[in-house]
């Protein structure tokens, strides 16, 4: 956070983020590190790409050395990647993150789609969630308070590049929901309403989905069931992978809160992983 940069690895990503750095699209390169434990040919592959981006960027080259011989100097102790790094790890720019104002601005207008993680720590759910939320339109991702960084190595991987592309706010749910609340009742615009739905565990053939202890019962639905009031802004709030939804982060701040569950058989497997839960209802609150 104080350099304002992070560190990646891979080849198929930072192949990408060079022909981002080359036509001016953030995040830009800055620094490559390339393993000495790697054929020749394909560190020679990389410091060529890096030479004909430095022709308009000053992208720093490090070699490193074998381990063996290193003294500190190898690939594992100056990037901190240890596995599957193919070679190659790159210091880039931050991802950007909005503050509450920008982000609400953002999602003012009708139909809104706001995807908010509560406390995921889990940076393989967060990576996919963001890519997911990205393919399929949505225009807003919250990491709430506790969820692990944008930054993050796999996180970056995980979402295919598209935390680059996605719109991130990184902070308090309050102020974000407080924002877009204020948004929402403000005299500059026709008012529409927002619809806070927390994903919540839930199992019944009946498809009615779990009980809601939001503002307002009629809220109470199932992702095959959805009762959404026209133009409305959803915010679809995934709670952390073990204590589910904090509600207090949400129901102090927005006025029409309730849940909505993915309808699924009794089984003793459990529930679906948030990921895949909070895939399939965004996909049915985005086509509503």
């Amino acid at each position: 956070m104080q350099t304002k940069r992070a560190v990646l690895a891979g080849s198929k990503l930072i192949d990408e983020l060079f022909e981002r750095t080359l036509n001016n699209h953030p995040p830009a390169i800055r620094h490559i590190y390339l393993d000495a434990t790697v054929p020749e040919w394909v560190q020679h592959r990389w410091q060529k790409k890096a030479e004909h981006a430095s022709v308009d960027f000053d992208i720093k080259v490090t070699n490193t050395i074998h381990p063996a011989l290193s003294r500190g100097n190898d690939f594992s102790t100056m990037t901190g990647m240890t596995h599957n790094n193919e070679g190659i790890a790159a210091e880039i720019d931050l991802p950007l993150q909005l503050n509450a104002v920008d982000a609400a601005f953002l999602v003012k207008e009708s139909n809104s789609r706001v995807l908010v993680l509560d406390g995921l720590q889990d940076p393989g759910n967060v990576g996919t969630l963001i890519r997911t939320a990205y393919l399929l339109g949505w225009d807003l991702v919250c990491l709430g308070t506790g969820s692990v960084d944008a930054s993050n190595d796999k996180v970056l991987r995980a979402s295919g590049g598209t935390v680059f592309d996605m719109p991130i706010y990184g902070g308090p749910i309050n102020a974000l929901l407080k924002q877009i609340m204020m948004n929402n009742h403000s005299k500059a615009k026709p008012n529409h309403s927002v619809q806070c739905l927390l994903a919540d565990m839930g199992n019944d053939v009946d498809g009615k989905g779990g009980g809601s202890e939001g503002n307002d019962d009629s809220l109470a639905m199932c992702s095959q069931n959805l009762l959404l009031d026209t133009d409305a802004t959803v915010v679809l709030v995934l709670g952390n992978e073990g204590n589910g939804v904090t509600r207090s982060n949400v129901s102090n701040t927005a006025t029409k809160t309730g849940t909505i569950t993915v309808k699924t058989r009794d089984s003793k497997v459990g529930s679906l992983g948030v990921a895949s839960a909070g895939s399939i209802l965004m996909h049915a609150l985005r086509y509503t």
